[in-house]
């Protein structure tokens, strides 16, 4: 029986990377299936920079910023070989076969003797048949560069500490801290593995602190290479912190979906229990990093490698005894990731490959106690046997149904099926995620996204291709344009029966336009349609629009809002939408928007206010009436949404309040705070509009439930408007609950002060709350002006004058504004620089005195100053208009008289030339 020494180790060591490459290339180009999202986007970054000599080190800032080696390291493939999954999948594969064959000579290095041969090959054996390393040799991730620069790392680090001459010694040591340092490139898991080597060092220092020069010289070599090399990111991190930091506070920040202590607990299942179930992409679900047979390893490795960082006698033995005891710790960025769906096999990679050398010394451990000429079959025997059953595994894994979704497979092969047979007609893809990389990678042809909630229909006669994404089930209501694709010439899933993808083609058709339909520059709105919604659930809202011109905005979306009469907002939906620049006129577009009705709210029907605006930008678009002026940026939709009473009644708690019945069948369960502020005693101004939910139930009666009035007053004397019922108490049906909000503008010239609001119903009379008044300081005599003016906007605001002064090259513009009669709309102001052609060259819009004194807390024959700053002049300006507008309309406000005799919507100011 052959033993194992010097000259088998390596033969056995060869067998075990020929297995390991076995698993990792056998089948590379089928398995696994996709490329799903991340690799496809690894591969369109490598592309830009193999291909397009783009600079993305040492992070590629796209998709929430990925650290770039990976990326190097495989352009030289996509140059040479092709540009695709496969060559990243074997750049990946390679990878992992060098920190394989790394980690068993490190094992070997750190331990030496017979005793390293054996850790070095039960290493090798355990990183070859393991699932993770299998997992992560196969895909397009860059995550996979991590254990192969620690393994490195620490591999060159050993050979420095072992050598026995300076010159050699700083040589291997300044590799090892390269290499190290180089880690910090690969994915945001390494950012600690500095501090392990920290740890390590100081062991080393205190074991052979009678070797201290030594230890110090060598130190510093080491530390100073890994600090040299780490200088690119980490000055990258001081100047971008927020790429820097994005994916990790994403993970930390985001909604938390365990405690600490249970992510805690939950990674130290990991190990040998229960492992990443969160994803099936990334684990067979529940499976454990280490099977049965290697968890007792572990342990007796993890006993022996902590009582060896404190007994071992050499001090680089008890170092390394330190770092594999630390090991389990290298989780750490997975265990704090609680908004990450802990534990996650791919952040804990952190922990390889000092984790399987914590295998490789509890295995030595045990078969040490066995004959000398087992110990090599017992090595190669779990070598091939474990590797038959993780390569069955995988396999069986990955033809999975569930995975070939998960993995975007579907889209994958809906991209070559594209590229085959799309030809020149329009494509639209609908997926989950907009701007999809696997259909960006596999398909060179132009999309349009719509995402699952959107379908677009081309141009009048024009044919296109629509794409949903195998888990996207078209709504019924959208059967009627699309004609399906015959299944015979679609690609199968990995069951072979199911169409991988749906496909259909669409036709566009002439739309027919209301002549008074809502619109704008680019898009006109059609029709607009829900079902009744019952309150407490969501319902779906359709709008359809029709695209008038080319779209040049990359995100515009319509903002979605539901209001109750009283102008409260029940519900807002901003669904979310990207390339919208592809959009084309004549295309027509279907929108289902959820809208989620809250419940209580009263059986009604309520309008719909729509807003179109560019969240790249945060530009508004204005709307246009039928003769073309402007309607604002607000498109209103009288009773749209339809709600109905839920049968059930809600479980409700009043904030405030007890339960009082005011009438026969009509009962005040209690009330809320007052909207939109905050604290026990909220401070408004005269004006100002005071909102407070009511909570009515309808209680038995004894006959026909009969309306109730419903008024109030603040403090003694000052009455405020009865309340209006939209659903009237005579309506209501037993048991039912409303939410209404009375909603009251409070007096402009009520008294500063501390004021109760009385709620009277009846004989009852309930205290609300109570509010503090400020006064509001009111200019009631005309301040000094450089030049007068007098123009009136409308009857209501007349601009009093202006002051014009220069300070260096910012400019600043003082209007005086003169309340003729209190506004009843809070206005916009506008100040347009324009050329003598009208071109606009610079503007400022805002609600006057930078938006905190609307025009509609204004009083009569009040004056207000309000000052705009501009940084410096256009040298083409001819004059400055200034006007008033509401922006929710759009309307303007003409003025009287004007320098011309004609009728604007503007005054012209003439600038000084001295001040130019």
């Amino acid at each position: 029986m052959m033993t194992l020494d010097r000259h088998t180790y390596i033969g056995c060591a060869l067998l075990v990377l020929l297995v390991a490459a076995c698993l990792r290339l056998y089948g590379l180009g089928t398995y696994p299936p996709g490329p799903h999202y991340d690799e496809a986007a690894n591969i369109l970054i490598t592309r830009s920079i193999a291909l397009d000599g783009a600079n993305m080190f040492p992070i590629a800032p796209s998709y929430q910023g990925r650290e770039s080696l990976y990326f190097y390291m495989a352009a030289p493939l996509f140059r040479a070989v092709q540009a695709g999954d496969f060559t990243l999948r074997v750049t990946s594969a390679f990878s992992n076969l060098i920190t394989i064959a790394a980690a068993m000579t490190l094992g070997r290095l750190m331990f030496g003797g017979r005793r390293g041969l054996v850790i070095g090959l039960a290493v090798g054996v355990s990183m070859a048949i393991s699932f993770h390393m299998m997992f992560m040799g196969r895909q397009a991730y860059r995550a996979v560069t991590l254990p192969m620069m620690q393994a490195l790392g620490l591999l060159f680090l050993w050979r420095g500490l072992y050598a026995r001459r300076m010159t050699f010694s700083a040589l291997w040591l300044a590799l090892g801290g390269a290499f190290s340092a180089g880690a910090l490139y690969t994915y945001m898991s390494s950012r600690l593995f500095p501090l392990w080597l920290v740890l390590a060092a100081l062991v080393l220092l205190w074991a052979d602190r009678h070797l201290w020069r030594l230890r110090l010289a060598q130190g510093a070599v080491f530390f100073a290479a890994l600090a040299l090399f780490a200088v690119p990111m980490a000055s990258y991190a001081l100047d971008n912190p927020d790429i820097f930091l994005q994916r990790l506070t994403e993970v930390q920040d985001g909604e938390v979906t365990v405690t600490l202590a249970e992510s805690v607990r939950r990674h130290a299942l990991m190990f040998f229990i229960e492992g990443d179930y969160g994803n099936l992409r990334y684990n067979i679900p529940g499976r454990p990093y280490f099977t049965w047979i290697e968890a007792p390893l572990l342990l007796i490795g993890g006993w022996l490698a902590v009582r060896g960082a404190f007994t071992a006698r050499d001090g680089r033995r008890r170092a390394a005894y330190a770092l594999i005891a630390l090991s389990p710790l290298m989780i750490a960025p997975s265990v704090v990731a609680v908004a990450g769906f802990p534990p996650s096999h791919m952040r804990s990679l952190g922990m390889v490959p000092l984790i399987f050398l914590m295998v490789g010394v509890g295995a030595a451990f045990v078969l040490e106690r066995i004959k000398p000429r087992w110990i090599l079959p017992a090595l190669l025997a779990g070598l091939l046997i474990g590797g038959g059953a993780v390569g069955w595994q995988y396999a069986h894994w990955a033809r999975g149904a569930e995975l070939f979704r998960q993995a975007d497979a579907d889209l994958a092969e809906a991209a070559r099926w594209l590229d085959e047979n799309a030809a020149d007609r329009p494509v639209y893809v609908a997926a989950f995620h907009r701007q999809h990389p696997t259909i960006i990678a596999l398909y060179d042809g132009a999309v349009t996204w719509l995402g699952a909630d959107s379908l677009i229909l081309p141009p009048p006669d024009v044919e296109g291709v629509v794409i949903f994404a195998q888990a996207i089930t078209p709504p019924a209501a959208w059967r009627d344009y699309l004609q399906p694709i015959p299944a015979d010439t679609i690609p199968s899933a990995s069951d072979g029966v199911t169409p991988a993808f749906g496909a259909y083609t669409v036709r566009g058709t002439p739309p027919e336009i209301p002549p008074s339909a809502p619109s704008n520059r680019y898009i006109t709105l059609l029709s607009a349609s829900a079902p009744a919604i019952t309150a407490g659930e969501s319902g779906a809202l359709t709008l359809v629009w029709h695209i008038n011109a080319d779209v040049p905005f990359y995100s515009l979306r319509p903002v979605v809002r539901l209001r109750d009469p009283s102008g409260v907002e029940l519900a807002l939906t901003d669904p979310f939408l990207l390339d919208t620049q592809t959009w084309r006129a004549g295309e027509t577009i279907i929108q289902n928007i959820r809208l989620d009705v809250p419940s209580a709210t009263p059986p009604a029907d309520y309008a719909i206010e729509i807003t179109w605006v560019d969240r790249a930008t945060d530009t508004f678009l204005n709307s246009v009436n039928p003769d073309g002026t402007s309607a604002g940026i607000v498109m209103t939709l009288p009773d749209v949404v339809r709600v109905v009473a839920s049968d059930i009644a809600p479980n409700i708690r009043p904030p405030r309040g007890e339960m009082v019945t005011v009438a026969d069948g009509v009962t005040l369960l209690g009330w809320g705070g007052f909207v939109g502020r905050d604290g026990d005693m909220p401070q408004y101004r005269g004006g100002e509009r005071l909102t407070v939910p009511l909570y009515w139930q309808a209680s038995p009666a004894s006959g026909e439930r009969a309306d109730v009035t419903v008024t109030a007053r603040l403090g003694d004397d000052i009455p405020l408007p009865a309340l209006t019922w939209a659903h009237p108490p005579a309506r209501w049906r037993d048991g039912e609950i409303n939410r209404v909000y009375a909603s009251w503008s409070l007096p402009r010239d009520l008294a500063a002060g501390d004021y109760a609001l009385v709620l009277e119903a009846g004989t009852l009379t309930l205290t609300l709350g109570s509010i503090r008044v400020d006064g509001q300081p009111r200019l009631l005599t005309p301040p000094p002006v450089a030049e007068r003016v007098g123009a009136v906007y409308g009857d209501e605001i007349a601009l009093y004058g202006y002051t014009w002064t220069q300070n260096g090259d910012s400019f600043t513009l003082e209007l005086v504004w003169h309340a003729l009669r209190p506004p009843q709309t809070s206005y916009t102001v506008f100040v347009h620089l324009v050329d003598s052609a009208g071109q606009i060259l610079d503007q400022r819009d805002a609600i006057p005195q930078n938006y905190d004194y609307p025009t509609d807390l204004w009083e009569s024959d009040e004056y207000v100053r309000d000052v705009y700053v501009f940084d410096r002049l256009p040298d083409d300006l001819d004059a400055v208009l200034i006007g008033l507008y509401d922006q929710l309309t759009g309307g303007r406000l003409y003025v009287s008289p004007t320098p011309d005799g004609i009728i604007h919507d503007y005054i012209p100011i003439k600038i000084p030339m001295r001040e130019r």
